[in-house]
């Protein structure tokens, strides 16, 4: 081991120390009521807020075990979640390991971050209504506005540290986009075909640098990605919608075009609940928003779908991952490709 990983290892954050002080009865939230995982991070569940901490690994989206580029990360997150949500993310707190405990302390001497959120309770993900065949035109509509509102707001206030993926264009972004996607389903491996998965990656490159709308889209029109899959979206007794988690995590999926926010959409609408929707979807956006090229949505479903393969199968969810292979597959054969 080098002196720079000693370095980095040295200032590792320690979850048992954060653990056992998120737990004492003296925290000044009150007792922990409960403790939730994905795939990133751990929440941690009090009367009145939610303190979510990111897992310190390194993996291809990024490095959370560097000091530096996980003190990066943090700020980000809270700040794009902060734009979009601000009732909900209320605070960043700094962490600091002392023996075998942990405190809270101000960002400059922080060691490590706890995102503070504000505990929703009569809500449900969007995932949860597409499950249960209860979702009405209205709510579908209240969302599809959101995500283009939102996009569009983050898009006039996007960071100069943006500006280079921007430059670089559709079709550079997403061949980066793709490969990336197949690391994400290699870490499936257990439960997916990898040969499978790698084929479908390669079908897709070539599709992209054919496809003159990826080959010759606009920068100019490019815009904020968020990472709007439905359990991110939660709608609330009265259907409003509300939007949590929407950094994506590597930069360069952060820019893409809006056609993007809307296939998502309505791939996740399509597999979770019915396809009929997914229609509704598009033909709403059409009349309200835009025209779109149809090949193009198929490929942005497609990428969500085969991430949703690999992120439904980590998170035990394998009957639901192997819908959405199924529905990839269905799409491929939409865009005119055969599989090999």
């Amino acid at each position: 081991m080098n002196i720079k990983q000693m370095s980095a290892f040295a200032t590792l954050p320690n979850e048992a120390c954060l653990h056992r002080f998120l737990a004492s009865d003296n925290f000044e939230f009150g007792s922990c009521s409960g403790i939730s995982e994905t795939i990133l991070s751990k929440l941690y569940f009090f009367t009145h807020v939610v303190l979510k901490w990111y897992k310190p690994v390194q993996a291809y989206y990024g490095n959370l075990l560097d000091s530096n580029l996980r003190r990066e990360f943090f700020l980000d997150d809270y700040a794009w979640n902060r734009a979009v949500s601000p009732d909900v993310y209320t605070k960043l707190l700094g962490v600091r390991y002392e023996a075998e405990n942990a405190r809270i302390v101000s960002l400059d001497e922080a060691q490590d971050f706890l995102i503070q959120m504000t505990r929703l309770y009569g809500v449900m993900t969007l995932s949860d209504y597409l499950q249960k065949q209860s979702v009405s035109s209205d709510i579908l509509q209240n969302v599809l506005d959101l995500l283009v509102t939102t996009t569009r707001r983050l898009t006039v206030q996007s960071p100069e540290s943006l500006n280079d993926r921007i430059d670089r264009g559709l079709l550079s972004l997403y061949r980066e986009n793709l490969i990336d996607l197949r690391n994400q389903l290699r870490r499936a491996g257990e439960f997916l075909s990898i040969r499978e998965a790698d084929t479908i990656i390669e079908h897709l490159l070539l599709f992209i640098e054919n496809h003159p709308y990826f080959a010759h889209f606009s920068s100019a029109q490019l815009g904020i990605a968020i990472d709007c899959h439905t359990d991110n979206i939660l709608i609330s007794e009265y259907e409003n919608a509300l939007l949590i988690d929407v950094m994506f995590p590597k930069k360069s999926w952060r820019v893409i075009d809006e056609c993007h926010t809307v296939a998502r959409l309505a791939a996740n609408a399509a597999v979770i609940g019915n396809l009929a929707w997914r229609s509704e979807i598009y033909s709403y956006y059409r009349m309200k928003y835009n025209d779109f090229d149809e090949k193009a949505a198929l490929v942005h479903e497609l990428r969500t779908s085969l991430m949703q393969w690999s992120r439904r199968h980590l998170l035990g969810h394998h009957n639901l991952a192997e819908r959405f292979h199924a529905y990839a597959l269905k799409l491929l054969g939409e865009l005119g490709i055969k599989e090999r």
